[in-house]
């Protein structure tokens, strides 16, 4: 699932313009019971809003499915997705940020 948004980000997020740095960030860390993964890119906002948006394309549509299913499987509602245009919270900043959130389960 991570590795899918990180290819969304190359396909999407990012131009051509060689000139541009272009950064991806990746960050992990975790609670008792919570792993959390962000990811965060500095190249085209996600144009049409952010996490309040009515608008899904259809890898985040497939995301938040994934998550749903998990959810019901280990009958939880800690698997979670957040996305946001970094310009909606600061509007000197570009890109999007991504939030997963895992359950950590222990059998």
């Amino acid at each position: 699932m991570i590795i899918r948004l990180l290819v969304n980000y190359f396909e999407h997020a990012f131009d051509n313009d060689l000139n541009k740095e272009q950064i991806i960030e990746l960050h992990f860390s975790k609670t008792d019971e919570i792993l959390i993964c962000v990811i965060k890119e500095n190249g085209k906002e996600f144009k049409k809003g952010d996490s309040h948006s009515v608008h899904k394309s259809i890898g985040q549509q497939l995301t938040l499915d994934r998550l749903n299913l998990l959810n019901q499987e280990f009958k939880t509602d800690l698997f979670k997705y957040e996305i946001f245009n970094l310009q909606s919270i600061d509007s000197n900043s570009t890109g999007t940020e991504v939030t997963i959130t895992f359950p950590l389960i222990f059998d």
